[in-house]
């Protein structure tokens, strides 16, 4: 899967097909993505000062961490989140 955030959505795409899957909604400058270990999105949502967290392929958030202006994200592979 790919995700690609703009302002206020994410839209979800098939990498092999390059086929719209679904949109995540509810952002206010979304920026950034990263995957951990697990296949798990992290979404930065500047605009909330949040960071949104998704099983892969799933719709609704699994977990939303407050507080965090995220612009970005990045997984250390060796330990985790």
């Amino acid at each position: 899967m790919l995700y690609l955030s703009n302002l206020h959505d994410v839209t979800v795409y098939s990498y092999s097909t390059r086929t719209l899957l679904q949109k995540l909604r509810g952002f206010y400058l979304a920026a950034g993505e990263c995957v951990d270990k697990a296949r798990n999105v992290r979404i930065g949502d500047f605009g909330h000062a949040r960071l949104v967290e998704y099983a892969h392929g799933v719709s609704s958030p699994q977990r939303i961490i407050k507080g965090v202006g995220a612009l970005g994200c990045a997984i250390d592979p060796s330990t985790g989140p």
